[in-house]
């Protein structure tokens, strides 16, 4: 039994060699090495065992595959994603090489069909807002194909992000870059096909286009930087110094690379956009009167509103509560959910509002004005007209002035302050010896 045992083996192990990897029967060499060991055994004992299995390793060699490869490949063409997994199997000397596709699975395909359009999205969205074409990318199609073959789930996810990465380089490229045409070929038959196209539809090449970057965005990537980070980090510089420059009354920077690059470099001075949101935010605050902010954040939320198709600014919360309700009733749910995004805006233009009412109302009650008409002088600009040449001492039209600056502009601090320095100025202006 041992020597038969040995044998089988033997005739095995010498077949496997001879296969290099490759299988005529299923996916295993060993199967028809083994079998050859079997009959050979029998056929002339121990020693046809060994020459049993020599032949079957090499008609696997000759007449077998192997798995020489395997992956994922996929298309993306007019917003559509379609792809497979691959194996690929190498073909022996006198058998051709074939390739086995399998659909790839539904949740699978709507993910990547996701994803990729929301690259295009997102990416078309900050190439417009970099002064790229709106529909630069509206044609963009690519495919793709790599290897998993050896690797964990973990590695394969890895991989499929490193192509992703790639596909958004593309459309970065497509929409600040020029087109070229490729051709596509090896060896002789590729340097033959790219001195013409016939010819190279003769020899069986392909030619594509491809998108290389122009040497304005080159210029304005940081060493290391991908297309994709380097756009993302350009628009989100344009786009938080342009929302501050809106807010504090300066000109915006210009909606293209250039102006990028000028905004990236503004938010540098600072340390990082995130440095400059922090340092501008803080400047805002305590530098422009709640009026002004109360006035920039109803312009703010009117402009998007206005995105919405919708012209007038809510007066109230329960007015801003019937136009989401009735776009629930119109069963317009993606117009509702929009404006449920907005309700934090007008939720705090409300109580701002509120705020600064209850604070000229406050005024009056502690009778910072002596009279009615008093309170109307200091609020509007005829009363102050007509007010002031009853004024005879500067410093008083000057304190008055100031006053109505605060009150108009929301200040209650300041309209306090000065409010009191005016009462201090009007008694000494009746008693000079007081």
């Amino acid at each position: 039994m041992g020597t038969i045992a040995g044998s089988l083996l033997g005739g095995a192990a010498i077949g496997g060699f001879l296969s290099g990897g490759y299988s005529l029967i299923g996916r295993n060499p060993s199967i028809t090495s083994g079998l050859g060991a079997g009959i050979g055994f029998l056929a002339g004992g121990p020693i046809g065992a060994l020459i049993g299995g020599a032949v079957g390793g090499v008609a696997n060699a000759l007449f077998g595959r192997k798995l020489k490869d395997s992956g994922l490949e996929g298309r993306y063409v007019d917003g559509t994603f379609s792809g497979n997994t691959y194996q690929f199997y190498k073909g022996g000397v006198f058998r051709s090489n074939k390739t086995k596709r399998k659909a790839l699975d539904p949740e699978m395909q709507a993910a990547l069909d996701e994803t990729l359009d929301a690259m295009r999205i997102d990416l078309g969205g900050m190439g417009a807002l970099l002064g790229g074409a709106d529909e630069a990318l509206a044609g963009f199609s690519t495919s793709f194909k790599f290897s998993t073959k050896g690797m964990n789930a973990e590695q394969a996810q890895a991989a499929l992000q490193e192509q992703l990465g790639k596909i958004s380089d593309e459309m970065v490229a497509q929409i600040f870059g020029a087109p070229t045409q490729v051709t596509e070929g090896s060896g002789l038959f590729g340097a033959l096909s790219g001195l013409s196209p016939k010819l190279a539809a003769i020899l069986g090449a392909t030619t594509k286009t491809v998108y290389t970057l122009s040497d304005e965005f080159k210029a304005l990537q940081v060493t290391g930087e991908t297309a994709t980070e380097t756009l993302t980090r350009l628009a989100g510089a344009l786009s938080s110094a342009n929302v501050w420059m809106d807010r504090l009354g300066k000109a915006d920077f210009a909606g293209s690379l250039a102006g990028g690059g000028a905004a990236w470099d503004f938010a540098e001075i600072f340390g990082g956009t995130e440095a400059m949101n922090e340092a501008v935010a803080a400047y805002y605050g305590a530098f422009y009167s709640d009026g002004e902010r109360l006035a920039q954040a109803k312009k703010e939320l009117g402009e998007a509103l206005n995105l919405l198709g919708i012209d007038t600014l809510p007066g109230s919360t329960r007015a801003f509560r019937d136009l989401v309700d009735a776009a629930f009733g119109a069963g317009d749910e993606e117009l509702a959910a929009k404006l449920i995004q907005l309700a934090p805006a007008m939720a705090a233009i409300t109580d701002q509002t509120e705020a600064l009412t209850s604070a000229l109302e406050d005024l009056d009650r502690q009778s910072l004005f002596a009279t009615r008409a008093e309170a109307l002088y200091a609020a509007t600009a005829e009363g102050y007209r007509l007010a002031a040449p009853n004024a005879g001492d500067p410093q008083v039209r000057a304190l008055l002035g100031q006053l109505i600056a605060a009150v108009r502009e929301g200040d209650i601090n300041n309209a306090r302050l000065t409010s009191r320095l005016l009462a201090v100025q009007e008694r000494a202006s009746l008693d000079p010896a007081a």
